[in-house]
């Protein structure tokens, strides 16, 4: 026969982190939270039913048991072997990334006669047909009112071209009846328009993304639109849906996104590589991620990253970085991460040469760049 304190313990338990972690989850907040918080209501430093200590603690190793078998579940025996702690060989490092002094001594050849190792923001990047001579993308700004894509666009975008950029990334282009300023691609002349603009910033070496603002879009508009950005000789094509809007539910903007990406999918030529803006929401982390699997499969080659952090990360010089790095490790997709105003080359170095993230776009070029 079962002890009671055993059934009043597991009914406790149980029951009280179901609660709880449904109003965590109902708070934005993470469900261990609730569970935490029912294990110190059911404990001995809060009033009302208090959980037989020998009981949980017993039942705490029952459960470390389980969930260690679990994750042995999960690992297979090349995976273990390949593990192999304390024999790390130095010269099978990239050697981008190794210090010329240590290698110079290491090979017995002079410091000075070496050259200076290669940034990793300075490495070139490859996607597709597209090649960009380095990982750095500066997101430019709207200069005017106008529908008509003009000098000042073609100002602004050679300029980022000219400071070194590998790619430089357009204005929202908005293809919808929306408040949104700035040139457009909703007619053949506006086309002509950017296809000046794209044919000279090319001259300058650089890659051009056309980030196209999705939202209001109808049916056929955004196909026509990628139409006419394929005949502009953009490289790229990069689906920006925006925050949600406020009064809108959480993450309806991005719930869309894989519809519109598979629709341009349809009508952008094969070779070239469709991006995905993600507007971060830290709170919804799981998520995010269920819907970037979607856009993977719809046919994103890249995904970039934005974040305004939340109230752990204040100060951060790369809030969407965390999230980037998730989607690139988790789904085996290219990622480019927004950078905060503040960030220096050296952040944007560590993100590159940490994994977590492909690209780093910026508003400007970081101080202290050396174009290769």
């Amino acid at each position: 026969m079962h002890s009671p304190d055993l059934v009043f313990l597991l009914a406790a338990a149980l029951g009280g982190a179901l609660l709880l972690g449904l109003v965590a989850q109902r708070l934005r907040l993470p469900p261990i939270v609730g569970y935490l918080a029912a294990g110190v209501i059911v404990g001995p430093h809060t009033p009302g039913f208090v959980a037989n200590p020998g009981l949980a603690s017993e039942l705490a190793e029952l459960g470390v048991v389980l969930l260690l078998f679990g994750v042995g579940l999960e690992f297979h025996v090349e995976q273990l072997l390949a593990v192999k702690v304390g024999r790390s060989r130095p010269l099978t490092r990239d050697t981008k990334f190794v210090d010329p002094q240590a290698h110079a001594h290491g090979l017995g050849a002079a410091p000075a006669a070496l050259p200076l190792p290669i940034a990793p923001t300075a490495l070139p990047f490859g996607l597709g047909e597209v090649r960009a001579p380095n990982r750095i993308a500066i997101a430019t700004a709207s200069t005017h009112a106008g529908e008509l894509a003009a000098d000042d666009d073609l100002v602004a975008l050679g300029a980022a071209a000219a400071a070194g950029a590998g790619a430089v990334i357009t204005p929202p282009i908005a293809i919808a009846a929306t408040p949104l300023a700035g040139p457009r691609i909703n007619t053949d002349e506006q086309a002509v328009a950017w296809k000046r603009i794209v044919e000279f910033v090319h001259g300058k070496d650089a890659v051009v993304i056309a980030r196209i603002a999705t939202a209001g879009a109808v049916p056929g508009a955004l196909e026509a639109a990628v139409q006419r950005a394929a005949f502009a000789g953009f490289d790229m094509i990069a689906l920006d849906p925006g925050p949600d809007a406020p009064g809108v539910s959480d993450g309806v903007s991005l719930e869309h996104l894989p519809a519109l990406v598979q629709a341009a999918r349809g009508v952008w030529p094969k070779p070239r590589a469709i991006a995905a803006w993600i507007h971060d929401r830290p709170h919804a982390r799981a998520a995010q991620a269920g819907h970037a699997a979607q856009l993977v499969r719809a046919g994103a080659s890249l995904l970039i990253v934005a974040s305004r952090g939340d109230a752990w990360m204040a100060g951060a010089r790369l809030p969407a970085a965390p999230l980037a790095d998730q989607l690139r490790n988790e789904l085996g997709v290219a990622t480019a991460v927004v950078a905060d105003a503040t960030a220096s080359l050296p952040d944007l170095d560590a993100a590159i040469a940490a994994g977590r993230a492909d690209l780093v776009v910026v508003q400007q070029m970081p101080g202290g760049f050396t174009k290769r």
